[in-house]
């Protein structure tokens, strides 16, 4: 880091638009991903032109002061000198867009060929545009400081203004009759606060679209829209679910599923409160109703399929593993659980092949203490002693060095 400079200079800020990488895969339209791109550069050049015209304003006052004190009605002149060398900066960054709808903004502050200053902000694309002030005090503060003046707590940001902005953006595209464009104008219409608009948005996805992520995420958003002074009840029942008295979560979570009962998440946070709470059957039910919106759900699949186990249910349980393992997203625990559910079934012929998934798939070696709960010994895991090598029988079962 720099040393502050002892006298306050003029700070010099040239500007490089950012570079825009797009998603094509993800729920942002491409168009849009590009449109509001150049809105967030629009943003940034806006507030940084403000420092550097804050600044030179200021150097000109002083300059202007100065040749006023010393005059002595020769005909001197203000030489208007360049901003120092030492105090222009380029600032530069990238726009990123990612899947989920989420944005990350990589800024760098260089003086010369010199990286000074980098950073990265991350956060869903609805949220960009109030989470750029952030981004900005911070950059205008490192170049403040290093110029020797004082840095600032506070920028003048209109958001609203940006807002609209965006949603004149998606108004204008008429071609893009997309349910991702209709998503992304609900998401923005919340953040503008037009409730009315928002939700024809967002209901018009949920009863059109079949892709559950999108869907869950409308609700989530119409939760938001709908029950504002309510938020802060989801914030404390998550808390009291992993971190309090899930008992107290229970009816603030029953609440809000009256407002948004299909939204998905509502009913596993409901699932997992009743299950810290003790309550197996009331558990298994709020599971189910998760599962109705999105039979695909992997968290929800695994906390039901642990609750069924527990109360001897091992057929179903084991049919929630096998959709588990057909979404290509079970672990080693999983596996380990199925294998155990077979073994209690007096499935034990198909342990072998389980056991060899766990070793695949357990690479930190974590289930290696439970492997022996799965392991039938037969007898020719036992050889003549003459046969035997010098390796021990965990080596020579697991693999094991």
């Amino acid at each position: 880091m720099e040393p502050k400079q002892d006298n306050a200079a003029a700070c010099k800020v040239e500007l490089k638009e950012f570079t825009v990488e797009i998603d094509k895969s993800g729920i942002i339209p491409q168009w849009f991903q590009e449109s509001f791109g150049r809105l967030i550069n629009t943003m940034i050049s806006d507030n940084m032109l403000e420092l550097t015209q804050h600044d030179s304003n200021n150097e000109n006052q002083e300059k202007i002061q100065t040749a006023s004190d010393n005059t002595d009605n020769s005909e001197e002149y203000v030489n208007w000198e360049e901003t120092p060398e030492e105090n222009n900066y380029k600032l530069s960054g990238t726009i990123r867009y990612q899947k989920g709808g989420r944005v990350s903004i990589h800024v760098y502050i260089s003086k010369g060929d010199s990286i000074k200053f980098s950073n990265s902000y991350s956060s869903q694309v609805d949220d960009v545009i109030e989470s750029t002030p952030e981004i900005l005090l911070q950059v205008r503060n490192f170049v403040l400081l290093r110029c020797g003046k004082e840095s600032i707590e506070k920028l003048t940001f209109d958001a609203s203004k940006y807002h609209s902005d965006a949603i004149k953006l998606l108004e204008n595209e008429q071609e893009d009759k997309s349910l991702e464009k209709h998503f992304i104008t609900g998401l923005f219409f919340a953040k503008a606060g037009n409730e009315e608009k928002a939700l024809e948005n967002l209901d018009y996805v949920i009863s059109s679209s079949t892709n559950p992520d999108i869907v869950q995420n409308c609700y989530k958003v119409v939760l938001e829209v709908k029950a504002k002074k309510n938020m802060k009840d989801l914030d404390n029942a998550q808390k009291e679910v992993y971190e309090g008295d899930p008992g107290k979560a229970i009816p603030l979570i029953e609440s809000l599923i009256q407002i948004t009962p299909n939204y998905i998440h509502l009913h596993f946070l409901l699932g997992i409160a009743y299950k810290r709470n003790g309550l197996r059957e009331k558990a298994v039910e709020a599971f189910r109703r998760a599962l109705e919106q999105d039979t695909n759900h992997v968290a929800t699949l695994r906390e039901l399929a642990e609750e069924l186990v527990a109360s001897g249910n091992l057929a179903e349980a084991e049919s929630m593993y096998r959709r588990i393992i057909g979404l290509n997203q079970a672990n080693a625990t999983d596996y380990y659980n199925l294998g155990m559910c077979l073994k209690r079934m007096g499935r034990k012929d198909e342990l072998d092949e389980i056991i060899q998934r766990i070793k695949e798939l357990d690479t930190e070696g974590r289930l290696d203490s439970y492997l022996f709960n799965l392991f039938e010994f037969r007898a020719e895991h036992f050889p003549d002693s003459e046969q035997v090598d010098k390796k021990s029988i965990w080596s020579r079962l697991f693999g094991k060095k």
